[in-house]
């Protein structure tokens, strides 16, 4: 085994491998015609379930960045640590672009394939990787907000201050309580009544960020079959009420099942201490090493998955035309995606590698 995998906790691979697979399960909704039926019936029930479920994956990323980063000063060398991150993101963004050009055959010439490198919109899914350049440049003040507090009850005023102003509206600003119609049918456009405060809902990645620096101090335990009964039962519940928002019409993508919403946060903590407590040490380290090289892989597979998502996609909706009869596929599709996104990942792994071999200063050999 080498020094990295030595170094590596197994458990936070497992999460990584796990919220990159939920990216594509949510992509399977998105790409397979969920969006475009009236919301009813047992089949479209448990689709929403199951989408509500798989919501947990771009949460688990900023969770495991909290987790992993929360101990990172501003020191030389730190902002130079995005580089992979950079080289993978515009490695990703000229396939897509050139995917898009020449299979989707949309007009693309330098000027956009610049512009939309630059503005992330030519890799259609890198708007995480805006989110996480601005998230990573203010990692080291983060930390030392949260470092300079001393007790573990001011950490959490602290989770409790963020999840007020970024999370409790997503629950609570959507309702309209005086009115016997919203309640009837809550599908229908309204105005809803706000009660607390919303304007800073859009800093719930600090709020995950926080979480995970709290999960790595005082690492919470649940027990293991109370956990995954709760992971179940939880998001039957949220799965229910969006059921409930939805139904007749088609999905309403309102606050409350947005990445910040509340019920999110709880699955997606959930979800983490549950898998961070996995007995994965005990894992033969082949398994371990795999688990590493494949993680290592989840940023420019989670990237590039959308030309398979556009490629394999167009054959299942044409040959399944109903689109309840799609889940069947459920399984294989994600299958499918994920091991093609994860090979061409691969090539932009080992491209990365050799060219950081190749701009590699050689040591002075010893006379």
């Amino acid at each position: 085994m080498n020094k990295t995998s030595k170094n590596r906790n197994p458990a936070c691979d497992i999460i990584r491998i796990f919220a990159f697979l939920s990216v594509i399960s949510v992509h399977f909704f998105m790409n397979s015609g969920f969006y475009s039926v009236p919301i009813d019936g047992a089949r479209l029930y448990f689709m929403t379930v199951a989408r509500c479920f798989f919501m947990v994956c771009v949460p688990l990323f900023l969770i495991l960045t909290g987790y992993l980063m929360c101990n990172k000063k501003l020191e030389k060398g730190y902002y130079g640590k995005i580089g992979k991150t950079l080289f993978v993101y515009v490695c990703a963004s000229i396939l897509c672009i050139l995917f898009k050009k020449h299979y989707l055959l949309q007009e693309w010439d330098m000027r956009d394939a610049i512009e939309g490198t630059l503005g992330f919109t030519g890799a259609s899914y890198s708007w995480y990787i805006e989110m996480y350049i601005g998230l990573f440049l203010i990692i080291p003040f983060l930390n030392g907000a949260y470092h300079s507090l001393e007790s573990k009850k001011q950490k959490l005023i602290l989770l409790g201050t963020m999840l007020f102003m970024t999370a409790l509206p997503s629950v609570v600003n959507i309702f309209v309580f005086d009115s016997y119609a919203f309640w009837a049918q809550p599908v229908k456009e309204w105005e809803y009544t706000k009660i607390i405060p919303s304007f800073f809902t859009v800093l719930y990645p600090v709020t995950y960020y926080f979480l995970g620096c709290f999960i790595r101090e005082f690492k919470p335990k649940l027990n293991a079959h109370l956990n995954a009964f709760l992971i179940i039962v939880l998001a039957f519940a949220f799965g229910s009420f969006n059921f409930y928002r939805s139904r007749g019409a088609y999905f309403v993508s309102g606050i409350w099942q947005e990445w910040g919403a509340l019920p999110n946060v709880i699955m997606t903590v959930l979800v983490f201490i549950f898998l961070l407590n996995l007995p994965s040490d005990r894992l033969p380290n082949p398994i371990k090493t795999a688990l590493s090289h494949i993680s290592d892989l989840t940023l420019g597979g989670y990237l590039l998955s959308y030309i398979f998502d556009q490629y394999f996609y167009e054959k299942l909706n044409a040959k399944v035309e109903v689109v309840t009869d799609r889940i069947v596929y459920f399984v294989p599709m994600v299958a499918v995606v994920a091991i093609f996104s994860l090979l061409l990942s691969l090539a932009v792994n080992l491209l990365y590698n050799a060219i950081r071999r190749i701009l590699k200063p050689k040591r002075k050999t010893e006379q």
